[in-house]
């Protein structure tokens, strides 16, 4: 009896194809993740605490950690996936509900409105080309991943941005290379681009959760 046999007779009914485990895609979902989560803890030696402040700052691992893995570790996942990654390779009118969330949340987090309006201009300008250019997974990858950087810039105060904006690149680069490995798995399925993004998350959570409590 194979695999989905078995799992029918017992009820289990997977999210993921039966054939997951022994198909090339696992070897590409986790060696990127491994890769990302390499090349996170490589940027975490350029110290740049002397020109940005820690989006971190002022939570407490210990106390806080039930919050946080539920928080940080699933539900902005969840939240980040459908904005950014839902919509590829899927019909266009897919992502009006994304793009109606995308500005609640920034409206929300009330931040430069110069930023705001061209962020904006700059999504939807880069939805369309997406929709256009389905069969381009690495243009798309690195386009999406771009955009996807480009919006934590909110996780930081203008002023600190304006005085070490030459520290850009090494500054976004997690969010740029998580953004384009995402997109990538996402032509798998959208359930694996949610999925590999609360992995990421959560791994990195639990890593620094280990960290402080050593």
């Amino acid at each position: 009896m194979n695999v989905k046999n078995k799992q029918e007779k017992k009820g289990v009914v997977s999210p993921f194809p039966h054939n997951l485990f022994f198909e090339k895609r696992t070897f590409v979902f986790f060696s990127l993740l491994f890769l990302n989560l390499v090349l996170v803890n490589i940027v975490d030696f350029f110290d740049l605490s002397n020109y940005f402040s820690n989006p971190g700052d002022g939570i407490d691992f210990k106390e806080d950690f039930l919050f946080i893995i539920v928080f940080f570790g699933f539900v902005i996942p969840i939240f980040e996936e459908f904005v950014f990654r839902f919509w590829v390779r899927e019909k266009i009118s897919k992502v009006i509900l994304p793009l109606v969330l995308l500005i609640l949340y920034i409206v929300y987090l009330d931040y430069h409105w110069f930023f705001n309006i061209t962020f904006v201009i700059i999504f939807v300008v880069h939805v369309f080309y997406i929709s256009q250019n389905t069969d381009k997974t690495l243009i798309i990858s690195l386009l999406n991943g771009a955009v996807f950087a480009i919006f934590h810039i909110v996780n930081f105060p203008v002023n600190e941005l304006v005085s070490g904006f030459i520290y850009f690149p090494i500054l976004f680069l997690p969010q740029f290379v998580l953004g384009v490995f995402v997109c990538f798995i996402r032509k798998f399925g959208f359930r694996y681009s949610v999925f590999y993004h609360i992995l990421y998350n959560s791994l990195l959570i639990l890593i620094e959760y280990v960290s402080v409590s050593i």
